[in-house]
């Protein structure tokens, strides 16, 4: 911990002596006017924290209290995370990479011995990243004819008649999405792969 707090304290230390500051006596101007510097570094909150608790740690305390707990600097601390909360994630991280790497394997391949569910989820899934669209416009898809017309290198699906979109543009009502086919004749190992995440083969 001393050994992180010096390499931060060291950070501090150049930043006083680009300005002609004692780091080792900052006044409590000095020390808000660094942790400005560090806010408008867009550096997080949780960050700043520990560069104050360095500071505490490795500089001399200011009217007998330790910089980290000075009134002022207190109140900078509790503003700043105030204007700029923690995030936090409704959903959990996804790669995907990693989602199209498993398409690639049991229990979505080989493409013929799939069961039901799992090929369904991927064929949506392949439809979805490969067409961008919302979920309301994939939603609004017909695979009946003549919603969908079909040929060995491509698909093309149009949505039902009824759906309207929730913005009316002129792009919007054009929603039709055609779908070619990834290397319908591979050669190379990188091909192949390719094919197998295709949402037309998929279909």
């Amino acid at each position: 911990m001393r050994d992180l707090y010096h390499v931060k304290w060291r950070s501090f230390s150049r930043w006083c002596a680009g300005r002609g500051k004692d780091p080792l006596h900052p006044s409590i101007r000095t020390v808000l006017s660094y942790l400005q510097h560090l806010k408008c570094m867009d550096l997080k909150h949780s960050t700043i924290l520990s560069l104050v608790s360095a500071l505490s740690w490795c500089t001399n305390k200011v009217d007998g209290v330790p910089v980290g707990k000075y009134p002022l600097v207190a109140k900078w601390n509790f503003g700043n995370r105030s204007l700029h909360p923690p995030q936090h994630s409704l959903v959990p991280p996804w790669d995907l990479s990693v989602i199209l790497v498993a398409f690639t394997e049991k229990p979505y391949e080989p493409l013929h011995f799939a069961p039901p569910k799992p090929l369904m989820l991927k064929v949506l899934f392949l439809i979805a990243a490969a067409s961008n669209r919302s979920i309301s416009e994939l939603h609004a898809l017909c695979i009946d004819p003549p919603f969908l017309l079909e040929n060995p290198l491509s698909f093309l699906l149009a949505p039902n008649p009824a759906f309207w979109p929730k913005t009316a543009t002129e792009v919007a009502l054009t929603l039709d999405i055609e779908l070619r086919a990834f290397y319908p004749e591979p050669i190379r190992p990188l091909e192949r792969w390719f094919q197998l995440v295709c949402p037309v083969r998929a279909l």
